[in-house]
């Protein structure tokens, strides 16, 4: 065990003893709730494939709730990169010019080097305030002492604020505690609907709420792309970008491709509407009218979330078509 190993836990578990649940970051969960023991194992298999020194470097990373899931977005990268036959090191430095440079894998295998950069597709500041505010609601429901099972239905487009949720908290606790409600009654509070659909052995009432997932416009990574390609162009090696999501963001392949190559548009002449054709604008990343700098070879989509197993459907391989250092994806192929 490398990260999550006894004395850290139980050093975890003393700092927040006496906190309630919703005042309890993340990463408290993921080091010691049940449900999390394969996102624990998975990791602690990774970062045993590391070297002594960069273990040294990326452990301290993972144990930090504002570090985590960008540190564990790198090492689903350098995994996949490993398991593809090449050699990783993690923040290798390099010196141009005096400036320190230190990409977050460097790469080998073959005559194959390679700088490579993860860019984590991280939700909007008022997205991530409004999901605390629903993650602060959903904890202080989960407080309630009831045995009750409850299904969750939103009415609502923003989250309560925490007067509304002590209110909305005291109206569904007396509902709960009355002797003529049953499995699959329902009450309706500042436009939320619960819904009781069963009984369990908790001493707290258990919720099934919505999956929370906030939509990102790919369109809002390309300065994050470039700012990264204007970083790293003064290495000299090819350049590899690898877009992996947050745990709560969602963008698919599709979103990638029209990100890279322009917006895909249907295009047709009104007296022939069934004779048109699928084109795309001249407003991708790579196909702009200012031109991509060549030190970018590829971008890199892994669509990998926290309980999606490896190998993963769908990685895509987007190389750049002026790069100098041209990146295929044939050079990804697995080696026997």
């Amino acid at each position: 065990m490398y990260v999550f190993t006894d004395e850290w836990v139980q050093k975890l578990e003393y700092r927040y003893r006496g906190h309630a649940r919703y005042e309890k970051p993340n990463i408290y969960f993921y080091a010691t709730f049940p449900q999390y023991e394969d996102l624990r194992s998975e990791i602690e298999t990774w970062v045993a494939q590391l070297s002594e020194s960069n273990r040294a470097q990326i452990i301290p990373r993972l144990r930090k709730e504002e570090k985590f899931e960008e540190t564990y977005n790198e090492l689903v990268v350098g995994h996949i990169l490993s398991k593809l036959g090449f050699k990783i090191e993690y923040e290798k430095p390099f010196y141009v010019n005096g400036r320190k440079y230190t990409p977050d894998w460097y790469t080998t295998r073959d005559e194959l080097s390679l700088s490579v950069e993860v860019l984590t597709t991280n939700p909007s500041q008022p997205s991530v305030q409004e999901r605390r505010k629903w993650t602060y609601f959903l904890a202080r429901l989960s407080e309630i002492s009831s045995n009750a099972k409850l299904n969750i239905i939103y009415h609502r487009n923003s989250a309560p604020d925490q007067k509304e949720v002590t209110r909305l908290k005291r109206q569904l606790e007396i509902w709960l505690a009355r002797d003529d409600v049953f499995e699959g009654d329902k009450i309706i509070i500042h436009d939320i609907t619960f819904e009781l659909f069963g009984r369990n052995s908790d001493k707290h009432v258990s919720l099934l709420d919505p999956v929370s997932v906030f939509c990102v416009s790919a369109q809002s990574l390309k300065p994050k792309i470039q700012e990264k390609v204007d970083k790293y162009k003064s290495l000299g090696l090819p350049l590899v970008i690898s877009i992996v999501p947050n745990f709560h963001t969602y963008l698919d392949l599709d979103d990638i491709k029209n990100l890279l190559h322009g917006q895909e548009a249907y295009t047709f002449d009104w007296d022939s509407p069934n004779e048109g054709q699928l084109t795309r604008h001249n407003d991708g990343f790579y196909t702009a009218p200012k031109p991509v700098d060549p030190s970018l070879s590829t971008v890199m989509w892994i669509p990998k979330r926290i309980g999606v197993p490896l190998p993963m459907p769908q990685v895509g391989i987007f190389p750049n078509p002026n790069a100098n250092y041209p990146v295929l994806p044939e050079h990804f192929i697995t080696r026997p």
